[in-house]
């Protein structure tokens, strides 16, 4: 029932991103997906957007200036409980470190962009149920 209802508006996305370049593709691919896109560079300006709207998912990336994407997606669970998060990074562990700060899902920036797009659809079309169980974190070696 919720996917059908969210399926007649458009999935609102707040992008937390501080690299000019990458900011840009993730809003130029996630617009051209049909999502609507907000953009920020920073996680204090982050937390005042969504203090401000709502938002159906948070894409964060993990080094952020301040507070990390890690302890965002923290910040973010515990304030706004039901807003699912995806951490992203280039660090080979994201995956770990993801699941370490209980985000929903992860992108390692070197993975192709399919991979983003089933992983934000996941999430945003899922039952409040499965989006708490479904969490995209395939076995690999553990963090040294």
């Amino acid at each position: 029932m919720q996917a059908n209802s969210m399926m007649l508006r458009t999935i609102r996305i707040l992008i937390v991103e501080r690299d000019a370049a990458s900011k840009m593709f993730f809003e130029r691919n996630l617009t051209y997906a049909g999502y609507e896109v907000v953009t920020v560079t920073d996680s204090m300006t982050a937390i005042r957007r969504l203090s401000r709207q709502h938002y159906d998912l948070v894409l964060t990336d993990y080094e952020l200036p301040g507070m990390s994407g890690g302890r965002l997606v923290k910040f973010i669970h515990r304030w706004r409980k039901g807003i699912p998060t995806i951490l992203v990074s280039s660090h080979p562990n994201i995956n770990l470190i993801a699941a370490h700060y209980h985000a929903e899902g992860y992108y390692r920036k070197s993975e192709p962009l399919p991979v983003l797009i089933t992983r934000i659809a996941d999430l945003v079309f899922s039952d409040t149920e499965q989006s708490q169980d479904r969490r995209h974190y395939p076995q690999q070696q553990n963090l040294h």
